[in-house]
């Protein structure tokens, strides 16, 4: 690590794991360009699914495109100070709204959660408690909106129906609170704490927490983290430091230079991550901690104070400026967003998808140029299903699919386990660039066989574990079913079965029942076990018909009043 030395606290860290590195800097060029906004109080920022930046503010939200042409919605409720902003599952913005001014003299107490059509319309949903100043927001993997409740304590959930739950903060940490707050690779909500707290608290989504202690954290804490490219998450030390800590809770500190107090943080579409300060500067740093110089806004407004940060649709960064301006820093990065063509069962290309199934994305710039693979057991934390590869990721209604295949034209992912039905929105994230929503119909079940090299032969297994198929299909690892054989089938998409998924599990089991009827060569087959194995795998146990001609015969299987894909075959022979 050439041109880098050790921080004089680093021995002491070590005893608790934690390190903490003195970065080197290389310079950063790259020209700010700030864009004029008719109102102050400019808070969080996030890309819409329209394409555009969307914004929080004093009384209102706007809405900015990439040319820099802004619109302002003012907010029904006349003394609010909107805050936090996030794109929901559904396609709206959705955001936090208190008290401007002093409730005592504009109107009393109040807490709401906002929500903004991309057309402009807003719809408040007000909060139990008027006293609970809800502050950062985010979109759950559950398909809510999560958000922090500062003034009593709590984490709140807003489904996109309007519906409230809250959940408290763990009784140690009441009196400190946290601040921010964000969604996990490993499904969970994670958020940070500042002023005189020393911790990271990750919250399971039926309110569980764990805490992580951060040895170095002073009494600024922190505000602000983010999920990172690299499968962590990465949070702004305001004791001129990065953090980042792995789903598992091990922590790595990068110190900034002195008086360097960083404040927002957001993934770019770089693969680094870009922060803002109390200077009125922009950073990057790499995933291996290098941190490049800063760069200062071109105006000084409101003492140089910005605000939050996120990635635009353009491969750019876009950020706040308190005193009413919103702020573009290039990141080298031109980013054509992924397009959606198609979405279909993974075998057969059944328009319909499911629950727990097996699903192919066809499309443009799903993946990196170049970027090709499935997934690896290093992509596994704690036995769960990755929900990206290499800045890859993909929504269901909100909620993380599990990504197994990633390439530019076509991803292969697994849907999750929860009921889905009618329209549903399919979203793929392309390394910060997100596609438009395509919209897929889904229903309970899906059902396809697995087949070889696309078809038309089933995938299939005698009992000893050896490939069913002619001979020529893998020559010296095929040979055909034998009437009267017991042989193992493998199928997609075929819905509940007696044992419930577990969201990312990579164990899963259970059996279907009623058993699904299988027909080979126009004949009933008997099925003697129908159930999951794997991850979105079903296994079919079938005795073959013992009055079955040689050749290859057509075979399909019937269950809840649907049918695998026309074409599919079984080599038979005596």
């Amino acid at each position: 690590m050439s041109g880098k030395a050790l921080h004089a606290g680093l021995w002491n860290s070590l005893f608790c794991g934690l390190f903490v590195i003195l970065i080197g800097f290389s310079p950063l060029r790259a020209q700010i360009t700030e864009y004029s906004v008719t109102f102050n109080g400019l808070n969080g920022i996030a890309a819409g699914p329209d394409g555009n930046m969307w914004f929080s503010g004093n009384r209102n939200i706007g809405r900015i495109t990439t040319a820099g042409v802004v619109t302002a919605y003012p907010v029904p409720t006349s003394n609010d100070a909107s805050g936090g902003i996030a794109a929901g599952p559904d396609g709206a913005m959705w955001f936090t709204e208190s008290p401007l001014n002093s409730p005592a003299s504009n109107g009393g107490w109040f807490a709401k959660i906002g929500r903004i059509t991309t057309s402009g319309v807003i719809t408040e949903y007000p909060l139990p408690d008027p006293m609970s100043i809800p502050t950062a927001i985010t979109a759950g993997p559950d398909g809510a909106l999560w958000f922090i409740e500062s003034g009593n304590g709590k984490i709140g959930r807003i489904s996109t129906s309007g519906t409230i739950t809250e959940f408290p903060l763990p009784a140690s940490e009441v009196n400190y609170g946290v601040d921010g707050i964000t969604s996990g690779p490993d499904g969970n909500l994670w958020f940070t704490q500042g002023y005189a707290a020393n911790k990271i608290l990750r919250m399971t989504t039926s309110g569980v927490f764990t805490i992580y202690t951060v040895a170095t954290f002073v009494s600024a804490g922190s505000l602000a983290l983010t999920a990172g490219p690299d499968g962590a998450l990465w949070f702004t030390d305001q004791a001129s430091k990065i953090g980042r800590i792995t789903t598992s809770g091990t922590i790595t500190e990068y110190a900034l230079p002195a008086n360097d107090s960083p404040f927002a943080i957001a993934a770019g579409p770089d693969g680094a991550l870009w922060f803002t300060d109390s200077l009125g500067q922009i950073e990057r740093i790499t995933t291996s901690g290098t941190v490049t110089s800063q760069v200062a806004t071109p105006t000084n407004t409101a003492g140089g104070f910005l605000g939050y940060i996120a990635a635009g649709p353009d491969g750019a960064m876009w950020f706040t400026e308190v005193g009413g301006k919103i702020g573009r820093i290039p990141t080298g990065v031109t980013v054509t967003p992924p397009t959606i063509t198609e979405v279909a069962n993974a075998e057969g290309e059944s328009p319909t998808i499911a629950p727990n199934t097996w699903v192919l994305i066809k499309g443009s710039n799903l993946a990196k140029a170049g970027d090709s693979r499935t997934w690896l057991g290093s992509d596994f934390v704690n036995d769960q299903m990755p929900t990206q590869l290499d800045g890859v990721s993909v929504t269901v209604n909100g909620k993380p699919a599990f990504v197994y295949y990633i390439s530019p034209a076509q991803l292969n992912i697994l849907t999750p386990p929860d009921a889905i039905s009618g329209s549903v929105q399919i979203q793929v994230a392309n390394n910060g660039a997100t596609s438009a929503n395509f919209t897929a119909q889904a229903q309970a079940e899906s059902t396809s066989f697995f087949v070889f090299n696309g078809g038309p032969y089933i995938a299939a297994v005698h009992l000893n574990g050896s490939l069913i198929g002619p001979a020529t299909l893998f020559a010296g690892y095929t040979s055909p079913a034998q009437p009267g054989e017991t042989i193992v089938i493998y199928a997609n998409g075929f819905g509940p079965t007696s044992a419930q998924v577990v969201s990312g599990s990579s164990t899963q089991s259970g059996t279907l029942s009623p058993l699904p009827v299988l027909t080979i060569g126009g004949i009933g087959a008997t099925v003697t076990f129908a159930g999951l194995v794997a991850p979105g795998e079903f296994q079919f146990n079938a005795i073959v018909p013992s009055s079955l001609a040689n050749g290859d015969q057509p075979v399909t299987a019937t269950y809840n009043g649907l049918t695998t894909q026309s074409g599919t075959l079984l080599t038979v022979h005596q």
